[in-house]
């Protein structure tokens, strides 16, 4: 979701930053330079800026039209969570009473932000975590209906779908392994499914109207909100992580 905003961190210390990030991860595991990625990593971290670095060596950060601020909503707790079942890009999870509370109390806490526009992830869980959380909005001028974008859906697991964590654990001990604590070296079926679902967020990032150079990856709780602003020259800054103080009302943490 995206709203008017106000100030940001130079272009020239993201630039600063990610050369020093870039340096300390320039000697790590070899495993990406096949994959086009530029420096090679071997933890989140690493396969982040691998990503970002990318793109500082082969694209200027484009102007945008005016300053932005984007929230980032993350579903809320799903029937397969509940299971412990790997979801990837399926539909057939779909969101649990807590997850629905949830939904409501980011939406109340979100109540009073002037949104211009919506996007989701196409899947049943994000759907109905927007069509809850963007409730006040819906059909308000000048404000967009809700845009699902296929760029936003999850990883593709494969045949790990569906499957419960502790039977994957169980029965692929070392592919789980790598999974959980290497996943730019995660190969499923001759593919690199963590390594395919950057490149796809990286798409869906600049259809967001955020310069690709400055794409960066975050993890966060069911229903949580983060928040990243943009200012006119193009320069990002994650202002607000993994916001979750609206959800320790009524348990729905």
């Amino acid at each position: 979701m995206a709203c008017p905003p106000d100030g940001m961190a130079s272009r020239s210390q993201l630039a600063r930053a990610s050369r020093r990030a870039v340096k300390r991860h320039s000697n790590n595991n070899r495993h990406l330079h096949g994959h086009g990625l530029g420096p090679s990593a071997s933890t989140w971290e690493g396969l982040n800026q691998a990503l970002a670095d990318e793109f500082l060596q082969a694209i200027k950060a484009p102007q945008v039209s005016e300053p932005k601020v984007f929230v980032f909503v993350r579903h809320g707790h799903s029937t397969w969570n509940e299971q412990s079942r790997i979801q990837g890009n399926t539909n057939e999870s779909e969101l649990t009473e807590t997850g629905r509370a949830q939904a409501v109390l980011a939406r109340e806490a979100l109540q009073h932000v002037e949104f211009v526009s919506c996007f989701s992830s196409p899947h049943t869980r994000a759907r109905q975590t927007t069509d809850i959380v963007w409730q006040p909005w819906a059909g308000q001028a000048p404000v967009q209906q809700p845009q699902y974008l296929p760029s936003l859906s999850e990883v593709d697991l494969g045949w790990f779908q569906g499957k419960r964590n502790v039977d994957i654990a169980a029965s692929h001990p070392e592919l789980y392994r790598v999974w959980r604590d290497e996943p730019e070296r995660f190969e499923l079926d001759g593919r690199f499914p963590v390594l395919d679902a950057f490149r796809q967020a990286r798409a869906a990032w600049k259809a967001l109207g955020l310069p690709p150079r400055q794409f960066r990856a975050i993890d966060v709780a069911n229903g949580a909100v983060c928040m990243v602003r943009c200012n006119a020259r193009g320069d990002v800054m994650l202002s607000s992580l993994n916001l979750t103080s609206h959800l320790t009302h009524d348990q729905a943490l």
